[in-house]
């Protein structure tokens, strides 16, 4: 935990790069949560009711088309960078992302699919708990890259 906080006082600029990358994992993960309708996660979303399939085709959007993905800007506001919507904050004491895309009555429209109302269920954008927004296959990935980001700012400690 020591060489942990010198590591983040000493290289901050590493540092922040190591978590920079961790965020670009959690949004490749967030991304296979839309492809996979929320199974990325353990549990896919509920099925569409059948009159948002109807509301669906009568506007020409193809059955195929994933939960959530009409014209892509929600899954857009969550995994891409270049989204106007896409709300990304890297600092030396950890990420958040999340986004501001928001219903026409201002509701934030992640949170709203997030919680469910009382005419339409959750579905699970982000992961809830601990670490949150990410599965446990993309965290591994983040730990694995910690650590090689740990062991150059070790060594760097080092040769100091």
């Amino acid at each position: 935990r020591q060489a942990l906080e010198r590591a983040t006082l000493s290289f901050p600029t590493k540092w922040k790069k190591a978590l920079d990358d961790a965020a670009d994992i959690a949004q490749k993960f967030l991304g296979r949560q839309f492809a996979t309708a929320g199974a990325e996660f353990g549990t896919a979303w509920p099925p569409l009711a059948p009159s948002t399939k109807a509301d669906r085709k009568r506007k020409g959007y193809k059955p195929s088309r994933p939960i959530l993905v009409r014209r892509g800007w929600l899954r857009a506001s969550v995994i891409d960078k270049r989204s106007a919507n896409h709300q990304r904050t890297v600092t030396l004491h950890g990420i958040t992302l999340s986004s501001s895309l928001k219903t026409k009555s201002g509701l934030n429209l992640v949170m709203l699919h997030q919680e469910g109302t009382a005419k339409m269920p959750a579905r699970k954008i982000f992961k809830e708990g601990q670490p949150p927004f990410i599965s446990q296959r993309g965290w591994e990935e983040i730990k694995i890259r910690f650590i090689g980001a740990f062991i150059e700012l070790r060594r760097e400690m080092e040769r100091k």
